[in-house]
């Protein structure tokens, strides 16, 4: 599947990335937990409707307790999240966050005897 197949579904490159990690820390197939997760089931080879949704999207944590029972779904969740922190960190803003304006906001101290 290409990338841009792939990502299709999650609500941020942050969940998409932490399913990635979880996929390959915990050996799930990633086409099961993005299923789970997005309810956007890739398609399959000859078909030509695309992907096809499923009725209940689940948060990474409960995706991997479903799909792998006996993994500690909290210390696997966490340990994705702050692989995919740590990867968004080295990419820098979003252009959208660049072209953000800022604003910058100075305190006045008081002089007083």
């Amino acid at each position: 599947m290409t990338l841009n197949q792939a990502s299709l579904g999650f609500k941020n490159q942050g969940q998409f990335l932490a399913a990635l990690h979880v996929s390959r820390n915990l050996g799930i197939p990633f086409a099961d937990l993005k299923t789970a997760m997005t309810g956007v089931r890739p398609a399959t080879t000859g078909t030509t409707s695309g992907a096809t949704a499923s009725p209940t999207p689940l948060s990474l944590g409960q995706a991997i307790h479903k799909l792998r029972p006996s993994a500690d779904s909290v210390t696997a969740t966490a340990t994705a999240e702050h692989q995919a922190s740590a990867e968004l960190s080295l990419t820098g803003p979003t252009p959208s966050a660049a072209a953000a304006p800022t604003t910058t906001t100075t305190s006045k101290k008081k002089h007083g005897k």
